[in-house]
């Protein structure tokens, strides 16, 4: 196999330091990205349930104009045309406040949750390079003087 230029003594060894750096990713980096992302899973949760509290709150409102609107009609025609139409403008205000807020609160946490995950994946790329660049480091410091002496040994048989 060496005459095709396999040397099966590097493909182990590049097997091997595969492994290790398998290993070393999963028991020191793995578990903080983890962490990392279930926080923001709770974030994004918690942006959730903040919406879905102001879809109780439109539900209350909204129930609340129906009361407002049986009271109007017990107080006559004339009132209950100028207090609809102040309760209408100002259901619609809070209303539309209320979505915005919403809208707000979960477009921020969705920016943020982006915003997170891009640092998060640059961070991850940038030290999976450093290590990968510090592991080849090593392996070329301690197989130097091997790689030298093949090097040698090829050129005087050459010659």
């Amino acid at each position: 196999m060496e005459a095709l230029g396999i040397n099966f003594v590097n493909i182990i060894i590049y097997i091997i330091l595969f492994i290790v750096l398998y290993v070393l990713l999963n028991k020191y980096f793995l578990k903080s990205f983890i962490q990392t992302l279930e926080k923001r899973q709770k974030e994004i949760s918690e942006g959730y349930k903040v919406k879905a509290e102001m879809e109780v709150e439109k539900t209350k409102m909204k129930d609340e104009r129906g009361k407002m609107m049986e009271e109007v009609k017990t107080e006559g025609k004339k009132k209950m045309d100028e207090i609809e139409g102040l309760a209408a403008d100002e259901r619609k205000k809070i209303i539309a406040k209320a979505e915005k807020e919403a809208e707000a609160i979960i477009e921020n946490a969705n920016k943020t949750l982006e915003a997170e995950k891009k640092k998060m994946s640059l961070q991850m790329d940038k030290m999976v390079e450093e290590k990968v660049q510090k592991v080849l480091d090593e392996v070329y410091k301690k197989y130097k003087v091997e790689i030298d002496k093949k090097v040698v040994d090829e050129a005087i048989s050459k010659l």
